[in-house]
């Protein structure tokens, strides 16, 4: 679908395919498996539920909005000067920050680098950058999905810091 080679030798970083994943429905995975080529591999965090028909019959992952994620450390990789993000999710309406996708540097005391993907407290997306020189930058909000599947799209462009955000239900 024009995204790249899956080699490591395009411009793709990182490939998170639930496709990808051999497992019994119902049953905890706890490593995600980058199909980029770049090993950007998650093999930390307790992981999610796996549902093997779960939209479409394609396989997804349930989280429970607390103790469930996939996690791998902060990677300049994966924070480029310009990126694309594809994600599609849905999230239920409960009151509180819920983190799509992030890869963020941000220690105590220390500078803020990186981006996050949130649906907010409302239940609207935010899209926060932030680079060594300043703090957090967020997006203009857009609606809520919350309940629906959404499919959604993160453009930046660090020389201009511009952003753009895109959600559909």
């Amino acid at each position: 679908g024009g995204i790249g080679s899956q080699d490591g030798t395009s411009g793709l970083k990182l490939w998170l395919d639930a496709s990808n994943i051999s497992a019994t429905n119902g049953s905890t995975v706890t490593n995600w498996t980058d199909a980029s080529g770049n090993n950007n591999n998650f093999n930390s965090g307790n992981g999610a539920t796996f549902n093997s028909s779960g939209i479409n019959g394609y396989p997804t992952f349930s989280f429970n909005g607390y103790s469930n994620y996939f996690e791998k450390a902060f990677s300049t990789d994966l924070t480029p000067d310009e990126l694309t993000i594809f994600s599609t999710n849905k999230v239920t309406a409960d009151n509180d920050y819920k983190c799509i996708i992030s890869n963020r540097d941000d220690p105590s005391g220390s500078s803020l680098t990186g981006y996050m993907l949130y649906a907010s407290p409302s239940e609207d997306w935010q899209f926060w950058t932030g680079t060594a020189s300043s703090s957090w930058h967020t997006s203009p909000v857009r609606n809520s999905t919350a309940s629906n599947w959404a499919g959604i799209m993160l453009q930046y462009d660090a020389s201009t810091n511009s952003k753009l955000l895109n959600s559909s239900a």
